[in-house]
């Protein structure tokens, strides 16, 4: 038989050994939180720097819109007025997801043009976002627009030319 004092020993070494399974339980399950936390925050930085770049990928794709805006809109008014120079549009107001929005379309001056006959004008289109780090994109393009004189007039019909 077993005395007392040894059935005490007995417990207290296998409650001991209890405890220090309990403790590397304890070590292992915050080891397993650990890592799924670090997999986590990765998977947001990931996810954030993604949804960052889709919004740059947006926002540039709306300068090239506005560019091409502008490009249409010089043709045509070029076209239509032989005096026309150019303009700047602001479009912060109608683009309010972003901090300012704007084109700019000025003539590039050239001697190597025909009297008027054809007009070279630089059209730029800038958007800024709002974001803590601001992000800009710009776009430019030189076109080049026939323009008609004084003299022409598309309304009139032309005389034919006599044969020689």
């Amino acid at each position: 038989m077993i005395s007392r004092q040894q059935r005490q020993q007995i417990l207290g070494q296998n409650e001991r050994r209890k405890r220090r399974r309990d403790g590397w339980t304890m070590i292992a399950v915050l080891v397993c939180l650990s890592i799924a936390m670090a997999i986590t925050a990765a998977g947001m930085r990931t996810s954030l720097r993604a949804r960052r770049q889709l919004n740059n990928q947006w926002q540039l794709e709306q300068t090239r819109w506005l560019l091409d805006a502008g490009i249409r809109r010089t043709q045509r008014l070029a076209a239509e007025q032989p005096d026309y120079e150019g303009e700047s549009w602001v479009l912060d107001e109608a683009l309010d997801s972003y901090a300012s929005a704007r084109v700019e379309i000025n003539v590039v001056k050239s001697d190597s043009y025909v009297a008027n006959e054809v007009k070279q004008f630089e059209i730029v289109s800038i958007i800024r976002n709002r974001d803590d780090v601001p992000v800009q994109t710009k776009r430019s393009r030189v076109v080049s627009v026939s323009v008609l004189t004084d003299s022409e007039d598309t309304n009139e019909p032309k005389e034919p030319e006599p044969k020689s």
